[in-house]
């Protein structure tokens, strides 16, 4: 049996380890296989390529998933652009680029951003997709409230929506402005913080239920179901 190989291509770390976890937690019965690797350079510079996560492909693998980490929103496209042919003739099946819109565009620039990202990929040798999260891929975690007691018992969802104004359970989290800076803002209640290091990334996508995201939180934010319907078109 020939096994089934999709590219993603994503912006930086928090992007990659969240979507290492999610493929991990919802289909790890699937027989998938995980590579990562960090690209570089470009323009006048040569693109180098250095292993994050290397697997081994056995006679049980059926899925194999490429993740480039692309170091960068602007890389993406351009990223994907160098490397679809080289994907195709080793026959992948699709590509998706995962990116945000903060903090080089707007939310007024989303249509400008989706049509950018689509001008000009060609689509004959191998299907490409671009998923953007609105604004940032915090607004995904946002959407997932059982995760905030994990971080603190003190952050249950009673305190939480007292200080918003609003349920999180109900409530489209794409259209938070500033999804990173809410998230700190909700664990300050409990003398917590979310920063943009390693340790506190890790943190939190560890304590996501990624059951409630595949079930529930994809209901009510599109970008992220787009994410995991390029899964499901694969895993299928």
């Amino acid at each position: 049996m020939s096994i089934k190989k999709i590219a993603f291509f994503v912006e930086g770390y928090t992007e990659q380890y969240f979507l290492e976890k999610l493929l991990f937690e919802i289909f790890s019965e699937r027989k998938i296989s995980i590579e990562i690797q960090k690209m570089k350079g470009g323009k006048n510079i040569p693109i180098t390529f250095s292993g994050i996560k290397s697997t081994v492909i056995t006679e049980s693998t059926e899925y194999f998933v490429l993740i480039y980490n692309c170091g960068g929103d602007s890389n993406v496209k351009s990223y994907i652009l160098e490397r679809r042919l080289d994907l195709a003739k080793a026959d992948y099946t699709k590509i998706v680029g995962l990116r945000d819109i903060f903090p080089d565009f707007k939310r007024t620039d989303i249509h400008n951003l989706t049509y950018f990202l689509n001008f000009k990929v060609p689509q004959k040798e191998i299907k490409i997709e671009f998923v953007i999260s609105i604004m940032e891929i915090e607004s995904w975690f946002l959407s997932e409230n059982n995760h905030f007691q994990r971080i603190s018992p003190n952050l249950d969802s009673k305190t939480i929506s007292t200080f918003l104004g609003y349920d999180l359970k109900q409530y489209n989290t794409e259209m938070i402005d500033a999804p990173a800076d809410t998230l700190n803002l909700i664990y300050s209640l409990a003398n917590e913080k979310y920063e943009k290091t390693k340790e506190s990334i890790d943190r939190t996508i560890e304590a996501i239920d990624y059951s409630e995201i595949y079930f529930e939180s994809r209901k009510r934010i599109k970008s992220l179901d787009e994410l995991i319907l390029s899964f499901e078109e694969i895993f299928s």
